[in-house]
């Protein structure tokens, strides 16, 4: 069976339990958290071995498309 991949879009309170629940999950894959802040929640995501994407407040040149991102010209697909 194919696996659904879940990218967690801000790793707060919420953000952080779900990314745990979804690593859990024999049917899903993790496949990132993106975040905008670089504090503590970040280390955690870190530490558990979460992919991690993380943007400053320069979000002219991000483009989301079908299953990737473009950043700055270059398409990001896992």
């Amino acid at each position: 069976m194919k696996k659904i991949k879940v990218a967690i879009n801000g790793y707060g309170v919420i953000g952080k339990r779900v990314a745990d629940a979804v690593a859990l999950q024999d049917d899903m894959e993790l496949v990132g958290v993106c975040d905008i802040i670089t504090d503590w929640r970040i280390k955690i995501a870190v530490q558990r071995e979460y992919p991690i994407f993380a943007f400053n407040d320069d979000f002219s040149s991000v483009t989301v498309i079908a299953n990737a991102l473009r950043l700055r010209n270059k398409k990001i697909k896992k």
